[in-house]
């Protein structure tokens, strides 16, 4: 019975490898898409730390090291006061490629 499957197994196979490929042309662009955004959370918590660390030093010294940059996790971020004196900003690059900026009132 098995003698007279003439090119069964080709059409399995081409079957079988057009959904693999379907599969990952779905699925690969939306990984990138999560590795990205949890790249951005971890920026995003940096900068956030960054921030709140300016401020207690604000609080504590009086002052703000305007123009600050620091590396982090292989980013920089840069300190900035506005002009009020009373808002403190950090400002860095997102894994998109797009400047974020993350402001806190100086309290």
């Amino acid at each position: 019975m098995l003698y007279k499957s003439n090119g069964f197994f080709l059409v399995e196979l081409l079957l079988s490898l057009s959904v693999w490929l379907v599969l990952t042309l779905f699925l690969l662009p939306m990984y990138i898409q999560v590795s990205k955004q949890s790249l951005n959370t971890q920026y995003s918590r940096e900068a956030t730390k960054l921030l709140y660390d300016s401020l207690q030093e604000a609080i504590l010294t009086g002052n703000v090291q305007d123009g600050l940059t620091v590396q982090r996790k292989g980013r920089s971020f840069t300190v900035t006061k506005v002009m009020s004196g009373q808002e403190v900003c950090v400002r860095y690059e997102d894994a998109f490629k797009k400047e974020t900026l993350i402001c806190d009132i100086l309290q």
